[in-house]
């Protein structure tokens, strides 16, 4: 569920940069998704843990679980473990995908217009950048879910339908779409057990609804 009167909990930006940043040495720079642990270091979807130096130990992460970060990394520790300084981060929205035999009515779960503009798999999910249309004078509540197609097995393609419910917070048909704020935000979801486990490389195709109609990609993945 997302409520665009409280858009910074959904999405957050936040940038750590000290006045030398420039200057301070680094190995390299990293641009990923990952999961934050229990301890507050990042496994990135390359499989690495980085610490992250420039924040604190109990530093308050909004019960997120997963991230998309900038970091520069600063030294290795050990194989595959690294300290690193954070440089900006993105809480994209994260949540289970639903099954289609689980839902009796899939449009109940939204038919309103939604845009992927990116799109890649790593960590077992499906990531994407999406955005959608919002006025600024109404409190609706928009919510936005992922549905996967199970009615035949999943061998070489997955099916999956991003769902926009906006809950009547959408341009009427004859309305000035400049007159509407477009939102943008990251989406994370864990897809990867849908995939039987000797599979090496699959397709997911995502299916969505924009302003100009359906619209689908075919991603190709290594699992």
């Amino acid at each position: 569920m997302m409520k665009k009167t409280i858009l910074p909990m959904l999405l957050i930006l936040s940038v750590f940069v000290s006045c030398n940043m420039e200057t301070e040495p680094f190995l390299y720079r990293g641009y990923m998704m990952g999961f934050l642990q229990e301890d507050g270091s990042f496994n990135g979807d390359d499989g690495r843990n980085y610490t992250f130096t420039n924040i604190s130990a109990g530093y308050d992460w909004k019960g997120a679980t997963r991230l998309l970060a900038v970091f520069d990394v600063n030294e290795e520790l050990k194989e595959g473990y690294y300290n690193a300084r954070l440089i900006e981060v993105a809480l994209p929205l994260y949540k289970e995908p639903l099954k289609s035999t689980e839902v009796e009515d899939p449009d109940a779960l939204g038919v309103d217009p939604v845009d992927v503009q990116d799109a890649w798999y790593s960590g077992g999910c499906i990531n994407m950048y999406n955005c959608f249309r919002y006025s600024s004078d109404q409190q609706a509540t928009h919510t936005v879910d992922l549905l996967v197609d199970l009615s035949k097995p999943v061998e070489d393609t997955l099916h999956i339908w991003l769902k926009h419910n906006a809950a009547g917070d959408t341009p009427a048909p004859d309305a000035m779409l400049e007159e509407y704020n477009i939102y943008r935000f990251y989406s994370s979801f864990p897809v990867g057990s849908f995939f039987p486990e000797d599979k090496k490389e699959a397709v997911i195709e995502i299916n969505w609804t924009w302003e100009t109609g359906a619209k689908k990609t075919s991603k190709k993945v290594k699992l």
